[in-house]
């Protein structure tokens, strides 16, 4: 089970009765979510998001990349949550694409799903926060679940300059 607070600040998770069983009620700190990476060091698994344009026209494209980097061997069934934007048009563009990249030394893999979006109206462009899960078998058979998470963001859609001026 993963828990994704919306807001900083210390929480309570309450006690459960199972069965005959109580558990004890456990306190947790939230803090900032930025680039924030759970189940992992962030040195072995996190996310990033690119854009290639920070401002865009109705109708006009925008492309999106999201990418998972891991240092981890093994990861299976990456899950990341689905881009489903109001009044935009999204488009996957070819299957996810797995590659290694050199980063201040560090070998990473990397997996990445890229997107087109085409925004059909004006206003802000809210892309949600992204979070992958995804699982890597242990050595002793068992299976660990993994999660990374970054906040989303917010592309500004104008209107189209008016035909003639």
């Amino acid at each position: 089970m993963a828990l994704l607070p919306k807001n900083e600040g210390t929480f309570t998770i309450p006690s459960f009765a199972i069965g005959n069983q109580q558990t004890q009620p456990i306190e947790i700190e939230a803090t900032s979510a930025t680039n924030q990476q759970f189940g992992q060091n962030s040195d072995d698994l996190y996310l990033k998001i690119e854009i290639n344009k920070e401002t865009v026209l109705v109708n006009e494209q925008l492309e999106l990349s999201i990418k998972l980097f891991y240092t981890i061997n093994g990861i299976r069934n990456p899950e990341f949550t689905e881009l489903l934007l109001p009044n935009s048009v999204i488009q996957l563009i070819d299957p996810p694409n797995q590659y290694e990249e050199e980063i201040d030394g560090v070998r990473y893999g990397v997996y990445e799903k890229r997107y087109v979006l085409t925004p059909q109206s004006a206003g802000p462009l809210e892309i949600p926060d992204i979070l992958f899960r995804g699982e890597v078998a242990e050595g002793d058979s068992s299976v660990r679940e993994l999660s990374a998470y970054i906040e989303g963001l917010t592309i500004d859609v104008k209107e189209p300059p008016a035909v003639g001026q």
